[in-house]
C-alpha cells in the first residue's frame, strides 16, 4: 500500500488559479521531501507556480527553491506522462500555455528554511479563468502506515 511508506495529501480541488490561488499548506517537519502533482485544465495563458515556507500554516515568508518538469503532451494525448526534463528553480517558475498540462514539482526537506516547515504553493494564471487540481506525495522521515496529518 502506497501510504505505508508515503503521505498522499490533497492540496487543490479545482481551483480557479486566474487570480492566483493558494494550495492547502502542508507541513514539512516529518518528512524527507514533497513531489507535486499538479494537473491543469483549460487554461490557455502561463501559469506560476511560487512555492513558499513559513512558520505557520499560509505564511508565505521564504522562496523554496524546487525542481520541476512538464509533461511532453496534453492530458489525454499520447505520451501526456512522459515528463520533460527536469529544471531547478531558486524561487517561481512559469509553465508556458498551461492548458491540459500535467506538472510535477520536487522539493527537499533539506531546501526549506529552518523554523518554517509550513509550505504554500501559489498557483497564478494571469488573468485566464482555469482549473487546477494539486496532489503532494510527502517521503515520510519515519515510516508508518498510519502517519499524522501534514496539513
Amino acid at each position: 500500500m502506497i501510504n505505508e511508506n508515503y503521505k498522499v495529501v490533497p492540496l487543490m480541488n479545482k481551483a480557479d488559479v486566474s487570480t492566483g490561488a493558494d494550495c492547502d499548506s502542508f507541513n514539512m517537519s516529518l518528512y524527507h521531501k514533497a513531489t507535486v502533482i499538479f494537473t491543469f485544465g483549460t487554461v490557455d495563458a502561463n501559469a506560476t507556480i511560487t512555492p513558499k515556507s513559513g512558520a505557520t500554516s499560509g505564511a508565505k515568508t521564504t522562496d523554496i527553491p524546487a525542481k520541476y518538469a512538464v509533461g511532453s503532451a496534453t492530458i489525454g494525448a499520447p505520451n501526456s506522462d512522459v515528463l520533460g526534463a527536469w529544471i531547478d528553480e531558486e524561487d517561481d517558475f512559469t509553465i508556458a500555455t498551461a492548458s491540459n498540462k500535467f506538472v510535477v514539482v520536487e522539493i527537499s526537506g533539506a531546501a526549506i528554511k529552518q523554523g518554517e516547515p509550513w509550505v504554500t504553493i501559489t498557483v497564478n494564471a494571469s488573468n485566464d479563468a482555469g482549473a487546477c487540481h494539486a496532489v503532494a506525495i510527502l517521503e515520510p522521515r519515519y515510516k508508518s502506515g498510519q502517519s499524522p496529518s501534514a496539513l
